[in-house]
């Protein structure tokens, strides 16, 4: 099985003659309530091998088995009798289980029920009237059975068109999962999504529009909620700083986020750090585009001008300090794969600079809890080319 994240493991079987050659999924929740027991939950399951097997009951044995849709069976029946899991199925879809099975089923759920935290989501005109996603509103993770299919390369597609009554009412049905916000998307059936979710949808969807720029303290933002592409300029973003760390414009506002890359230049007077000494599970990059600057990389420093450009791969420590008679521009890069991680080593080369903490810490709250100043919008703090900042 392979860890999601915590607590959300994922199985394949590859079955032939599946649809296009794409494997059947299983995915297993281990839930913590308040009480202390655990909901351990099993979905659409196909049947498992010896070392899933293994895997399933040392994670503890499923507590309860949700079915998807009617067709997602699969194992469930056999796999409640072995672990004594209750199996519930779509209310929808009750009078559609073959009469083998009718004895298995513990109970039904319907839309808007919550099944161990999970909010049942109905799709209107699938496949099975049942047909429900699973949605998990703290971790922003989806749960579909086979509403939807991942190829490879990120794409999703639906089942061939005879499985429908009618196609186009099966597409529009699924428009309801662009209502909410998802960071992962499980699917039964194929390739799940780990990233870029959003992106995904909207191409499935062929309808990818430009979003509104709106006004903000100090300049303007694309519009919180809303994804797909727009153009901004730098003279009209909303700038932000504190009062150690120079002026950043990122592009994105305070509310909107890139899901798998960020993007911001930062505006650093001479002496002045970028931000704390630290390493990232993820790459970076600088592009110097006006002024000097000074690289600190693995507690060695490197003068830096403009036009360099600096590749920094997972795993290096770094920190950029402003240099020379006036400020730097940098436009800076940084991959945000799920499950980045970030540390801060203490350095007494980052010390000298300002740029460094007091210890090693584990997390920006840790690393940034003492700095005084928070981050604000201000006014764009300069005029192009750069002259000096306020």
């Amino acid at each position: 099985m392979q860890e999601l994240s915590e607590g959300v493991y994922h199985y394949r079987v590859w079955r032939p003659g599946s649809f296009e050659g794409v494997s059947f999924n299983g995915t297993y929740l281990v839930r913590d309530s308040k009480d202390g027991e655990s909901e351990r939950v099993l979905i659409d399951p196909p049947p498992l091998n010896a070392w899933e097997f293994e895997h399933l009951e040392a994670l503890g044995a499923p507590t309860l088995i949700v079915i998807t849709n009617v067709n997602h069976l699969r194992a469930g029946p056999e796999l409640r009798e072995r672990f004594g899991a209750r199996l519930l199925v779509p209310a929808a879809d009750a009078d559609r289980i073959p009469a083998e099975f009718k004895d298995s089923i513990d109970g039904t759920y319907a839309p808007g029920d919550s099944l161990a935290g999970l909010e049942v989501i109905g799709l209107d005109d699938q496949k099975t009237p049942g047909e429900s996603a699973l949605y998990d509103p703290e971790l922003k993770l989806m749960i579909l059975g086979d509403a939807l299919i991942g190829t490879p390369g990120g794409a999703l597609s639906l089942l061939p068109e005879g499985k429908f009554a009618d196609v186009a009412k099966a597409r529009a049905g699924l428009a309801v999962l662009c209502e909410r916000e998802i960071k992962t998307l499980v699917l039964g059936d194929g390739e799940s999504l780990l990233r870029g979710v959003r992106d995904a949808l909207l191409s499935f969807f062929r309808e990818v529009s430009e979003v509104e720029l709106t006004d903000v303290e100090h300049g303007r933002a694309p519009k919180e909620g809303q994804a797909g592409w727009y153009v901004i300029n730098m003279a009209d973003a909303q700038w932000l700083s504190n009062d150690l760390f120079g002026h950043w414009c990122s592009f994105e506002g305070q509310r909107y986020r890139f899901t798998e890359v960020g993007v911001n230049v930062t505006v650093v007077n001479p002496g002045q750090a970028a931000c704390l000494y630290h390493r990232e599970t993820c790459q970076e990059g600088y592009f110097v585009l006006e002024g000097e600057a000074t690289l600190l990389i693995e507690d060695e420093e490197r003068s830096l001008r403009q036009w360099d450009y600096v590749h920094l791969p997972p795993g290096a420590a770094h920190v950029l300090i402003g240099a020379g008679e006036g400020p730097a521009a940098v436009l800076m890069l940084g991959a945000r794969p799920p499950g980045q991680g970030i540390q801060y080593p203490r350095s007494e080369t980052a010390r000298r600079h300002g740029a460094g903490g007091e210890a090693d810490f584990d997390t920006p709250g840790a690393a940034y809890g003492s700095i005084p100043g928070l981050v604000r919008p201000n006014p764009r703090p300069f005029t192009w080319p750069l002259a000096g900042t306020e």
